[in-house]
């Protein structure tokens, strides 16, 4: 996020995105209107699955490629860390948010 410098964060500090409803997601923020449209229309909501106990919907925007994973934030409401992999030349390779469910 703007002004966020991971530099500037001491030893178990980590910028975090906070939570309220028990659900998490990543998604392309180009596209926010398109999220917020699948669970306000009246069409089906995303699919559904379940991975280990974790359920999860994910979504694409047919158009413009963008999608949506939304899941479960382990214990609930809070601030959660996410880190994110980039190759060498720098393109964003993967994210990893940590749900805090062990120390």
């Amino acid at each position: 996020m703007p002004g966020e410098d991971p530099r500037l964060l001491r030893d178990s500090e980590a910028y975090c995105f906070g939570v309220d409803g028990g659900t998490a997601c990543f998604a392309d923020a180009s596209v926010t209107e398109w999220i917020a449209s699948l669970w306000r229309d009246d069409e089906a909501p995303p699919r559904q699955t379940q991975v280990a106990g974790v359920r999860m919907s994910d979504a694409e925007d047919q158009e413009s490629g963008a999608n949506v994973i939304a899941f479960s934030s382990g214990w609930g409401d809070g601030c959660y860390p996410v880190w994110i992999g980039r190759t060498d030349g720098g393109s964003v390779a993967c994210f990893v948010a940590d749900m805090r469910l062990s120390d």
